[in-house]
């Protein structure tokens, strides 16, 4: 059998924060098959230290739920496609390791209207290199520190003096995109989680012009051409997908 070179090689993570997935779950996606051999695939899941803990068949589905996963614990995700006789290639994709979706269960620290605020963020399934997104009108994100996957320190600026609850903030773990599944899914570069791709989201990503990935303020998820920098072609990029979808708006009766 044929491996699928494409689809299969081009897992990624789609739930940049908890949302609608609850503790203990991730949701992968994928690219389509390009070949007439590929019947399914398989959903390989082992632990930290490769043991195989699942093996979900999803025929030819293009997204899954993995559930039953424990917080704080990284897992290796590897896509492997299979023929119509059953036959499972002999290489699958590589393998993909992440936390399970993050979540944000508490957030403490006193706040000050227009000035720097210190807080405490708990939760769990923080990766290295996470990013908190402001989901609050009047809140901006200044840095977000990592202590350790259930605890992060954010620096903030409110305009009032109201307290913040968990759904104020977003956590964005780092993960890598496949260009191919991106271009048919653009949702994944929502990166405010308005729910739609804006001009707001552009604006963060400009944010960051000239940020590489040996810079410690790099983070994959802005970073949707994925060549290690975020420049114009990643702003032309997602220009063009918010652009593909007003024309698919305005077209839609």
């Amino acid at each position: 059998m044929k491996v699928l070179a494409r689809a299969s090689m081009a897992a990624l993570i789609l739930a940049l924060a908890c949302g609608a997935v609850c503790a203990g779950e991730l949701v992968l996606a994928w690219g389509e098959p390009t070949d007439a051999l590929t019947a399914g695939f398989e959903v390989e899941v082992l632990d930290g230290e490769g043991r195989m803990v699942q093996v979900l068949d999803v025929g030819l589905a293009s997204r899954a739920v993995i559930t039953g996963l424990a917080d704080g614990q990284r897992y290796s995700f590897r896509l492997r496609p299979y023929d119509s006789f059953g036959n499972a290639a002999r290489r699958a994709s590589q393998p993909l390791v992440s936390y399970p979706a993050p979540r944000i269960d508490e957030v403490e620290g006193d706040l000050r209207p227009g000035r720097g605020s210190l807080l405490s963020v708990r939760g769990a399934n923080f990766d290295d290199g996470a990013w908190v997104l402001a989901r609050r009108p009047g809140l901006e994100v200044l840095e977000t520190t990592v202590i350790r996957h259930d605890l992060a320190v954010v620096e903030v600026r409110v305009s009032d003096s109201v307290p913040l609850t968990p759904d104020d903030l977003l956590v964005v773990n780092p993960a890598p995109k496949a260009p191919v599944y991106a271009t048919a899914h653009p949702e994944v570069l929502d990166l405010d989680g308005s729910g739609s791709l804006d001009e707001g989201d552009l604006a963060l990503l400009e944010q960051l012009f000239g940020v590489g990935r040996d810079d410690p303020a790099y983070r994959a998820v802005w970073d949707p051409t994925g060549d290690g920098v975020i420049d114009g072609e990643d702003a032309a990029w997602l220009r063009e997908a918010i652009s593909r979808r007003a024309r698919r708006a305005r077209r839609a009766p």
